[in-house]
């Protein structure tokens, strides 16, 4: 009995410091955020105190609404075929309802610990961030194994939930660099770890997080801008706010002019063989181009099979991770570098562009490690691509264009009903299985979207309860006006259009443990 009452005093401690434990977890480790998950639970039960907490459960109404997001998973898992991928989505989405109810029923913890614990978040993001550069830039390379991305081998979570909490850190930072502005303290420090994780969006080649950083920011200064009274910060967020968009859109428009600029070719001057007098296969209605050359000119294939043997023990028939085929990346390669596809040009191949064109590196600007500027053009060549060729297998984001397509002719069908809890996985492959997309089965994905997903999965009603249960609790609590609560929330729902963000523990928990904490957990907050 002694030790329970001895227990019972340092619950609430204890209580933090597992809430400390799951922030700082987020950014590391699957496993960490599991357990942590339980003993929070496990600490609320042991804690006891029922009477109290029920108390504050009845008086919390914004807590019962915001159970109603969970309730749908719940009740749709009764309209389930696959039990086991059902069962999944029920445990992945449980901190929607365990979050909210222990830390809704927990004593609020203070604003300087609310301070504390972000803090502690943020450094937990750097630091990860600082280690999976140096494994991406001295302990890996980009030659590695078939099917895994380099910047999944350099973090303990997937790289796209990674870069969100990449985005989450620096708009944190964000608001505290403007707080100690108009306080004159030592902002400036903030800038440090603000530009480092800002360059990890550029070594993680990460759009995704870079859109939402971005995005989020304009918007977040756009309803600030409203708000505050200081001239002097008023003044400097609308020269952001003018900056941030003309520098973004310059930026992206250098790189399409760049993909667009085509070398001139005189058709009546060039070269029929090679320097050492082999015929060249040429093709004037193929106008596929890597950095501006074209790819279909100038090949000689009897000497690049004969000197890409020598250089190399990979068969040039054979396919690599990309699923393409090892001479048509080689000669995508070449095209990029300006280099003729024979046997001079493939003299001119330093071994580290051999080792590239082996890892399915169709470009050697894909190899720069710290620039976003290979992800954008990449996007570019690929939308280009399905446009010219109406090719899109194992391109990212022209695939997610078909996932769309796909999801609402879907939705078109389940509008009403939805097709149940973990049913959105039969429900695709029965479509594809119906449907010649041009895709390989490797890369017949769901939604990649979780609005369209939930439309899906739960109906229109389903989908109105969500929304509705996820938003009305921050105008219960009249917590609108707080920064913090308007930055999780916008960076959810941008998170939701490019992602199925609540499909995987690490982006569930994300959203529910922030939710949970800055509507039910803390009573007020500074504001600027």
């Amino acid at each position: 009995m002694r030790i329970y009452l001895k227990y019972k005093q340092v619950s609430g401690s204890i209580y933090f410091f597992l809430l400390i434990l799951l922030a700082l977890a987020l950014p590391i480790s699957k496993f960490l955020i599991s357990i942590t998950q339980i003993l929070l639970f496990v600490n609320w039960l042991v804690e006891g105190e029922f009477k109290i907490k029920l108390q504050r459960l009845i008086n919390k109404k914004s807590l019962w609404i915001f159970f109603l997001f969970y309730s749908v998973v719940v009740f749709w898992f009764f309209k389930n075929n696959d039990t086991s991928r059902g069962l999944n989505e029920l445990v992945y989405k449980l901190p929607f309802l365990q979050l909210p109810l222990i830390i809704g029923t927990s004593k609020n913890i203070t604003k300087r610990q609310l301070e504390i614990l972000l803090a502690l978040f943020v450094g937990s993001v750097v630091l990860t961030s600082i280690l999976a550069a140096f494994s991406m830039f001295n302990g890996l390379d980009f030659h590695i194994s078939d099917n895994v991305d380099v910047r999944d081998s350099a973090l303990l979570i997937h790289h796209i939930r990674f870069s969100i909490l990449v985005a989450t850190a620096i708009i944190f930072m964000l608001y505290w660099m403007a707080r100690e502005f108009l306080r004159n303290k030592k902002f400036i420090l903030l800038l440090i770890p603000i530009t480092w994780l800002f360059f990890s969006f550029f070594f993680l080649k990460s759009l995704t997080g870079l859109v939402i950083c971005i995005i989020t920011t304009v918007i977040l200064l756009l309803w600030y801008l409203l708000k505050i009274q200081s001239r002097k910060l008023r003044i400097v967020i609308l020269i952001f706010i003018i900056i941030i968009p003309v520098l973004t859109c310059t930026y992206i428009y250098n790189v399409v002019s760049d993909y667009y600029s085509v070398e001139n070719i005189d058709l009546s001057k060039i070269d029929t063989y090679t320097k050492s007098g082999r015929l060249y296969e040429k093709s004037f209605t193929d106008k596929q181009t890597e950095n501006g050359h074209y790819v279909m000119l100038y090949i000689c294939r009897d000497e690049l099979y004969r000197e890409w043997n020598k250089r190399s023990n990979i068969d040039i028939n054979s396919v690599n991770k990309f699923n393409q085929i090892t001479w048509q990346t080689l000669i995508r390669y070449m095209s990029s570098k300006g280099l003729r596809k024979d046997s001079v040009g493939v003299s001119k191949l330093s071994d580290a562009d051999i080792l590239n064109v082996e890892s399915g590196l169709p470009n050697y600007i894909y190899a720069e490690k710290a620039s976003i500027y290979p992800r954008i053009y990449e996007v570019i060549w690929e939308i280009d691509t399905y446009l010219k060729f109406g090719f899109a297998d194992g391109h990212s984001l022209v695939q997610r264009y078909i996932y769309l397509k796909a999801s609402l002719d879907l939705i078109k069908e389940y509008f009403w009903t939805g097709v149940g809890t973990g049913d959105t996985r039969i429900t695709f492959n029965e479509y594809y299985l119906h449907h010649n997309v041009g895709l390989s089965k490797n890369n017949q994905h769901e939604s990649h979207n979780q609005f369209l997903r939930i439309l899906l999965e739960f109906g229109i009603f389903g989908f109105i309860i969500m929304i509705f249960s996820s938003i009305y609790p921050v105008f219960i609590e009249k917590k609108w006006n707080s920064f913090y609560v308007l930055a999780i929330y916008v960076i959810t729902f941008l998170s939701f259009f490019n992602e199925d963000a609540l499909e995987s523990m690490v982006g569930s928990m994300m959203v529910a443990y922030f939710i949970s904490l800055f509507l039910f957990g803390v009573e007020t907050f500074d504001e600027i």
